[in-house]
């Protein structure tokens, strides 16, 4: 099969959707299916907006990147996109609102009105190289488009390609119940026309159908993954695996406002008064959103302050194994979650989770029995979920095995891809 990947990030860039999709390539590629990716060229989605971050670039040193390759003979085409066009449409849609008062944004008649609002998270190609890529993407002649995640332009864009290639559609929303971003009309109709749509919990699946009156013969729930290779036993050595008198408290992710790294901050501020030897690690990529919790961490005690690790870098497979086995716990209090794909990264590595209760993470922890979940925004509910497996070295290794095993035997890439291919070729 010819196929082709549309994503608004690839890496090097990382995020959980893409990284699907990335993963996605690879296996099937090494299936023999013939793979093109057709992406952006920046590093994270607030690269879509802010001119002064840089992109990725090509081999020929200095020329801004429109066709590469990345550790594979697939061919993918990176395009610059449009970075001032945020607050220009954002007026677009103040100026629309004003002039149709009878249509609110999410309205059955404001169509316009939710076509402008995804331009406004983007990515928006710039017309030139979009139209070159188009061009290849035509010679390439794929049988299938799979494209994700959502709530951003791409959805857009699968359906202009679908229609100039006459291939199908497999969609990947990654969807958040709770965004309203993922209410607008375009990208539900673009859920609704499509072949097949990749969910990642059956939550996903049940909610889409209900919801949007889709078809549910048309869902995947396949879940997300990890490389075999990941899957490492970390060997119990005393009560917390090695680590009995130096827990460590592990956030990765990326560093935006629903990630809730402020409350699991505080969570620790008031944990270290009772556990000083506790220390906080917080890896992921730099956003926006950044300074607020540098503004945070600020007002904090010094000997406190001093605990806690940042590093607001892009973290690869090494380094990211690193963080896990030297962590004893990891903690995402995140409230918007479409799976959570570090939840998995760490139970592969024998190490136990604790999430919101947010459908998604509620169904991966409850499936797994793999960690402990605490009221999404709870201070104090997170700080006595977190005291449970600091307290209780039994229930800690019982969720760790539980965990490992449950990804084990669920969650790895071979086994998701080649369910995958099935529906594919069927």
């Amino acid at each position: 099969m010819r196929i082709l990947l549309l994503t608004h990030i690839f890496p090097p860039a990382v995020d959980g959707g893409s990284k699907i999709i990335a993963k996605t390539g690879e296996y099937l590629g090494k299936k023999g299916h013939q793979i093109m990716v057709l992406t952006t060229n920046c590093y994270s989605t607030d690269d879509f907006v802010t001119s002064k971050s840089p992109v990725i670039q090509s081999s020929a040193k200095g020329t801004p990147l429109e066709h590469s390759e990345h550790r594979s003979s697939r061919p993918t085409i990176r395009l610059p996109v449009y970075k001032h066009l945020r607050r220009p449409l954002k007026l677009l849609s103040l100026i629309s609102q004003k002039l149709s008062p009878r249509h609110p944004e999410h309205s059955e008649g404001s169509f316009f009105l939710n076509l402008l609002g995804i331009l406004q998270l983007g990515p928006i190609f710039k017309f030139i190289p979009f139209i070159k890529a188009l061009i290849k993407i035509h010679k390439f002649k794929p049988d299938w488009v799979i494209a994700g995640p959502l709530p951003t332009t791409i959805v857009l864009y699968s359906k202009l390609v679908q229609k100039l290639t006459k291939s199908k559609l497999l969609t990947l929303p990654c969807f958040h119940q709770f965004d309203l971003a993922f209410s607008r009309k375009p990208l539900i109709k673009t859920l609704q026309n499509s072949n097949l749509i990749w969910t990642l919990t059956q939550h996903e699946a049940n909610y889409l159908s209900k919801k949007y009156h889709i078809l549910k013969s048309k869902f995947l729930p396949l879940g997300a993954g990890i490389d075999k290779s990941f899957l490492k036993p970390v060997y119990c050595r005393g009560d917390l695996y090695g680590r009995p008198n130096n827990p460590v408290i592990l956030f990765l992710g990326n560093f935006s406002a629903h990630k809730r790294i402020e409350l699991l901050i505080q969570a620790f501020e008031k944990l270290s008064i009772k556990y000083p030897s506790l220390t906080l690690t917080i890896a992921g990529q730099k956003t926006l959103y950044y300074p607020k919790i540098q503004k945070l961490l600020n007002n904090i005690p010094k000997n406190i302050r001093q605990k806690i690790t940042i590093t607001p870098k892009r973290y690869n497979p090494k380094t990211l194994k690193y963080y896990l086995d030297n962590c004893t716990i990891l903690v995402n209090p995140s409230i918007h979650e479409s799976f959570g794909l570090t939840f998995i990264e760490a139970m592969a590595r024998q190490k136990p989770v604790i999430g919101a209760n947010i459908p998604p993470v509620k169904e991966l922890i409850n499936k797994s029995n793999g960690g402990l979940i605490f009221k999404k925004n709870s201070l104090n509910d997170l700080i006595k979920q977190i005291q449970k497996l600091l307290n209780n070295p039994k229930l800690y290794r019982k969720l760790s095995q539980n965990g490992y095993n449950y990804i084990k035997q669920n969650h790895t890439w071979d086994k998701i891809i080649n369910n995958l291919v099935k529906h594919l070729d069927k």
